[in-house]
């Protein structure tokens, strides 16, 4: 299901926009009063809900900023270039034709500076710029609310443009000039559809598909006669059979140093739950070998899946615990007392974080966002789109990712219509990985 929360003329036009089309099924709509409220809203709906829809990027900046782990996935509708280029039409036709200076608020600005170029505006001065990358500062509604008006009082403009509804209805009561830039129906349906697609892959990786790679210590006394290698040999797989009726699952592989078993997400849960609240686990390691690891991963291929738990299986080596690597590269512990959903965020992590300007959280989304992606080929916008940012946001993201060594250019990508051509990257993603967990 998808929570969608937004002031009430907003969460009307999405509703509207879902109700016409029927692949929009399953929407729990939630509105607030204004837009401190929406966190609160949105942990009342988050324990029914996968993804989570907010109405603009401010909301879903606070709700980034939050300190607790969101089990769902946060989204947010993008007021787009359309959407002000729309706000703009109103503006010329209300002045016979004429551009009049206006303030403008929560929009990128290095947005709102090519459409001035694009259209021959003059520059807008009194901007209150802000893009949805979550480390960003967030500004109030009555710090935006003050900035318009003192906007207006200087004397500077004549209208107060916002694409908060707030500020808007605060503004129209001061006697004000002020229009908002609001959500074009195309722009709602393009989130609509981001947020049906994420919804529907977080369904399946409910569901998914889980490996558990069991590495057991060399033995001492390496066997050269044919007979005691079969003993060996016979021995390892009575093992892998009572390791796969523990997690449910199958043998998918004996090697002389390993036992691969597949098996579903749910009984790798059941497992780290157990271990959480301190119980026996399901895996019962008093018949495996002393110094046994255990890596398991979670994806939506067996291939993916192994990839993952061999990438858990390296982890261990230091923390000598259960480790099991999540599709969104999210990783769970085996330490009592820990929460199932907290990420890890080890001192590499955080290092490697803030070399970018991010913070641990918005470093683990981009890891996220990066592994749905094609990393050795990819643009700025494909990137924005999978991260939930800006376009030019994701470019300033990839061009700290080249400096620290983890990105270089690979050419130029021409773009779809009108516009300059796009650069693209190559994302050293294991580079990135590894380093973040040394």
């Amino acid at each position: 299901m998808i929570g969608v929360v937004g002031p009430e003329d907003s969460i009307a036009l999405i509703r509207s926009v879902a109700e016409s089309n029927p692949d929009f099924e399953s929407i729990l709509f939630r509105a607030y009063q204004k837009p401190d409220d929406a966190v609160r809203v949105a942990r009342e709906v988050e324990k029914s809900c996968k993804v989570i829809l907010f109405s603009g990027r401010l909301p879903y900046a606070l709700a980034l900023k939050d300190p607790n782990v969101w089990t769902a996935e946060l989204r947010f509708v993008p007021h787009t270039a359309s959407d002000l280029y729309r706000a703009l039409t109103y503006i010329l036709r209300e002045n016979s034709g004429e551009f009049v200076n206006f303030s403008l608020d929560v929009l990128s600005k290095e947005l709102v500076a090519e459409l001035c170029q694009e259209i021959g505006m003059p520059d807008v001065k009194h901007i209150w710029p802000f893009d949805s990358v979550p480390d960003n500062e967030i500004p109030s509604t009555e710090e935006l609310i003050d900035f318009h008006v003192k906007a207006w009082q200087s004397g500077d403009v004549a209208l107060c443009v916002t694409c908060l509804g707030a500020v808007h209805e605060a503004l129209d009561g001061l006697g004000i000039p002020s229009r908002r830039v609001e959500h074009s129906r195309g722009s709602v349906r393009d989130a609509l559809e981001r947020a049906r697609l994420v919804s529907d892959l977080r369904t399946n990786q409910a569901t998914g598909i889980a490996v558990a790679i069991i590495q057991t210590p060399p033995t001492g006394n390496k066997a050269t006669e044919r007979y005691q290698l079969e003993i060996q040999d016979l021995r390892r797989r009575e093992i892998a059979l009572k390791v796969a009726r523990q997690l449910r699952g199958q043998v998918a592989g004996v090697t002389s140093e390993t036992i691969t078993v597949t098996t579903s997400r749910g009984v790798v849960e059941t497992v780290f739950e157990r271990i959480r609240s301190a119980q026996r686990s399901a895996l019962d390691m008093d018949e495996l070998p002393e110094g046994t690891r255990v890596g398991f991963g979670i994806n939506m291929t067996v291939e993916s899946a192994e990839k993952n738990a061999q990438t858990a299986l390296d982890i261990s080596k230091n923390r000598q615990m259960f480790v099991a690597v999540l599709s969104d590269g999210s990783t769970w512990t085996g330490e009592a007392g820990e929460d199932l959903w907290t990420r890890d965020s080890n001192l590499a992590f955080r290092e490697l974080s803030e070399l970018l300007g991010v913070g641990p959280l918005a470093f683990s989304r981009l890891l996220s966002a990066l592994r749905k992606l094609d990393h050795k080929s990819l643009t700025a916008r494909q990137l924005g789109d999978a991260y939930g940012i800006e376009a030019r946001s994701a470019r300033r993201l990839l061009n700290s990712l080249a400096r620290a060594g983890f990105a270089a250019e690979k050419g130029k990508e021409a773009s779809r219509g009108v516009g300059r051509p796009q650069t693209v990257f190559e994302v050293h993603l294991t580079s990135m990985v590894a380093a973040s967990e040394k």
